[in-house]
């Protein structure tokens, strides 16, 4: 009994330190193939920027654009310049998740909008009270279907040019990666 006990203990320590590895791999070839996907839609690009990857987790940045050409000849947009978003991403590798989602899954990521190369945006983010302009989350359970959850706060905001008021926006939904469907749900306030 006691060496049953053992055995089992040291295939659990196996997979809690052995499998982060693993599941790096599958969580940096499941970013790749998402990026992949978006430059595959015409006037889309995306980029993975700076990955880091440690033992139980990474950081990246994602840069998603639209290719200024597609506006090419379009009244008013001679001067629009670069028209991309980078969004900051904390992820974590399983078994054993331990980044803002705590539980058991493949892996765990969570993004927000990089604002530092966009001042105006910082500006009205801070004009609307918000902590942060726009949110992602998404975990991969162990049966290989992600769970993901969008959010951009609600807000109000004025200045001498006017007034706006947005109700918000909430999406979430599940992909499955063995099946490659993907459902979900949303709403904008």
């Amino acid at each position: 009994m006691k060496k049953l006990f053992i055995v089992v203990l040291l295939l659990v320590a196996v997979a809690v330190l052995g499998g982060p590895m693993l599941t790096a791999k599958v969580a940096k070839d499941g970013l790749e193939q998402q990026v992949a996907q978006i430059n595959e839609i015409p006037g889309y690009s995306a980029e993975l920027v700076n990955y880091d990857k440690g033992w139980f987790n990474a950081t990246t940045q994602l840069r998603i654009g639209i290719d200024e050409t597609m506006y090419a000849g379009t009244p008013g947009t001679s001067n629009i310049g670069d028209l991309s978003l980078l969004f900051d991403m904390d992820i974590a590798h399983g078994p054993l998740l331990l980044g803002d989602e705590v539980g058991v899954g493949l892996v765990s990521s969570s993004g927000t909008l990089n604002e530092d190369n966009m001042p105006a945006v910082s500006e009205f983010r801070e004009k609307a009270g918000l902590d942060t302009l726009v949110t992602y989350r998404q975990v991969t359970d162990l049966l290989g279907v992600s769970h993901y959850t969008s959010e951009i706060p609600a807000f109000e905001a004025s200045d001498a040019n006017g007034r706006i008021a947005f109700g918000g926006m909430d999406i979430a939904g599940d992909y499955d990666l063995k099946a490659n469907t993907m459902t979900g749900k949303g709403t904008i306030g």
